[in-house]
């Protein structure tokens, strides 16, 4: 059988449906998915003021107005099943994977190159974390618009008469792509490097074409730039990395995605900063270095080679604003981050191997193919993992016992249980939380947490104690400050919760249950309209129960 475009799409189809298929009924879990779906007011309509309110706020220190939006689709069909939610994930990223088949297919013209990208792009085990996680609809939102961009330019590029709707197209979608997740503001170099491929002569004519796309990019880095500072997801190093150190963290990052790339083992939702033993990094670290000379000088030698020299630009280009010389977040790499940068990658990899087996193209496919059946089980085995919070953490554990991270967020899920399959376990919960802070005593989160499962328990003093600590750890906690302020009254002390309850607002002034537990102390005064007030102040900002007491207490 002739391989032709219908079939081989049709192939790509399959096999990353069946690969992902499992992973259709895995739950919401405690990681994001409580601040961009559960627990999110904006998507449960679709209004003037949800959407307005979309393009004009932060998501866990991110700019992301139309992910949020598809999240309101979502719900505007299924409410809260997270049947569609995986659904539409993987619906985007099997989009994503014709259009890259069609992209290579159209700049090296050959339909077994362009196969062998798209096919370990669309199953590779790295891939989980972006399709089977629901809160990073952002990802495969915005790498299919990304892609949709890039094949237009492409067409753009290859028309002879440089036809305008493909530039415009092109355009339209790298705008849609940054409204979907500013990680775009990559694809003006993307293009530089494919124009290097298909016209090394072309660069300054396309870069001239560039200028408005450059222009957006800036705009959207300042927006970005500004979120994660307000948000606070910018986090500065430890004292104790150098600047060694930190050149060591990048250099490790980017070859750490060439090597999972070909051996995805040993994958963990989670890879923390490494900690220094005798004021030195492990010895991976240091050996990254000598690794990555090694390629540049690889790199440099095979200068003349347009594929080495693309998918080299296209890989650094993808990866480049990941790398933790300059730290952001809690992990020195993740498997999300190489979305777009291992596309470069397979383009070399699978362009040598073709030209290795030219001569006989059917070992080529044959290749693949056994490649690709080897990763798909991995890939399937492993979305399994993400099945609920707990199974999720579980895993993040095992592969971290000396971090507290893990255990907090397993505590979460059993504490919060937030789905029917994750049940409410407050007392695994608190053994999660103790664990915790054993490991770590200034992880003010752990503390946090411990004073919750003591309130449940009816432990007040206990619960008082792991609140102080709490503050004292992190004076701007504002969920500690509300809940030292619930101690308070709980203890007939109205007047100290009252400022607590207060401070907590001047903290964070869209903390619904703080304008109710205001509320509460004014109806324990007998001040019935104030009480009402702070109710519906608590209810424009999102409360669940709000609208329960201002029918209780409030209605006329």
């Amino acid at each position: 059988m002739k391989l032709t475009n219908k079939y081989i799409i049709a192939i790509l189809i399959s096999i990353t449906f069946i690969t992902f298929f499992p992973s259709l009924k895995n739950d919401f879990v405690n990681w994001d998915d409580d601040i961009y779906v559960l627990q999110n007011p904006d998507i449960r309509e679709i209004s003037s003021a949800s959407v307005s309110n979309m393009f004009s706020s932060e998501y866990v220190g991110l700019y992301l107005p139309l992910t949020i939006f598809s999240y309101a689709i979502n719900y505007s069909i299924g409410e809260l099943n997270p049947f569609g939610y995986h659904l539409l994930n993987l619906i985007l990223h099997i989009f994503s994977t014709i259009i890259l088949y069609l992209l290579i297919k159209k700049l090296s013209s050959n339909i077994s190159i362009a196969f062998f990208v798209a096919l370990l792009f669309a199953i590779h085990p790295l891939r989980v974390e972006s399709v089977v996680w629901i809160s990073q609809r952002k990802d495969v939102l915005y790498v299919f618009f990304y892609l949709l961009s890039l094949l237009s330019f492409t067409n753009y590029l290859f028309s002879k008469t440089n036809n305008l709707k493909w530039y415009f197209a092109s355009l339209i979608f790298f705008i849609i792509s940054l409204f979907s997740k500013t990680s775009a503001v990559t694809l003006p170099l993307i293009i530089l490097a494919l124009a290097y491929y298909i016209d090394k002569s072309s660069i300054k004519k396309v870069f001239v074409k560039l200028i408005p796309y450059f222009l957006i990019s800036l705009i959207f880095g300042i927006i970005t730039y500004s979120v994660l500072k307000t948000g606070g997801n910018i986090y500065k190093f430890e004292e104790n990395y150098s600047l060694l150190d930190q050149i060591c963290l990048g250099t490790y990052s980017f070859i750490f995605y060439i090597y999972k790339l070909v051996f995805p083992f040993d994958l963990s939702p989670t890879y923390y900063f490494p900690l220094k033993s005798n004021g030195w990094l492990p010895i991976p670290y240091y050996i990254s270095v000598l690794v990555l000379i090694i390629l540049i000088y690889l790199v440099y030698k095979f200068r003349k080679n347009k594929i080495i020299i693309t998918g080299s630009l296209i890989y650094l280009f993808g990866i480049f604003f990941f790398l933790q010389v300059i730290a952001s977040g809690r992990v020195v790499t993740a498997d999300r981050y190489a979305y777009i940068a291992h596309i470069g990658l397979l383009f070399i990899i699978g362009s040598l191997l073709y030209t290795l087996f030219r001569k006989n193209s059917k070992i080529f496919i044959y290749f693949t193919l056994v490649i690709g059946i080897i990763f798909s089980i991995l890939t399937s085995r492993y979305s399994m993992i993400w099945k609920t919070g707990e199974s999720l953490f579980t895993h993040s554990i095992l592969k971290n016992e000396n971090k507290s991270l893990g255990y907090i967020n397993r505590g979460l899920a059993h504490y919060y249980g937030f789905t029917e399959k994750n049940k409410i376990d407050y007392n695994k919960a608190y053994q999660d939380f103790d664990k915790a802070i054993s490991i770590n005593k200034n992880d003010a989160e752990g503390w946090f947490n411990r004073g919750n499962c003591f309130m449940n328990f009816q432990k007040i003093n206990e619960a008082e104690n792991d609140f102080d600590k709490t503050i004292s750890l992190d004076s701007l906690h504002y969920k500690a400050w509300n809940n030292r302020g619930l101690v308070y009254a709980y203890k007939g002390n109205f007047d100290m919760a009252m400022k607590y309850y207060n401070h907590s607002i001047y903290l964070k002034n869209t903390f619904s249950d703080a304008y109710s537990n205001i509320a509460f102390v004014y109806l324990n005064n007998g001040n019935n309209k104030m009480a009402c007030e702070y109710f519906e102040k608590s209810l424009k900002l999102g409360s669940k129960t709000a609208g329960h007491y201002l029918e209780q207490y409030c209605k006329k």
